[in-house]
């Protein structure tokens, strides 16, 4: 396994698609919750206000697909 430096480009696809699925997928239960989970991941509020701008912008799929992939960026650092 390489190290996190030093990953391959399919590596980081790979991560990338499923932060994008989890960010989905979190974005689906109520506010309370996704706020308990953001903070047993230890995750910054910007997460949390992205995760809440994915739900408004909902009936856009390419935005909040878009949305969701800055989240994910945002769960890499």
């Amino acid at each position: 396994m390489r190290t996190p430096l030093n990953k391959s480009r399919n590596e980081k696809k790979r991560e990338a698609k499923r932060a994008v699925k989890w960010g989905m997928d979190l974005a689906q239960f109520p506010p309370p919750q996704i706020k308990l989970i953001l903070k047993a991941a230890a995750l910054e509020q910007e997460v949390f206000e992205a995760l809440m701008l994915a739900k408004v912008l909902s009936e856009m799929n390419w935005t909040r697909y878009k949305l969701h992939g800055r989240i994910g960026d945002l769960q890499k650092w």
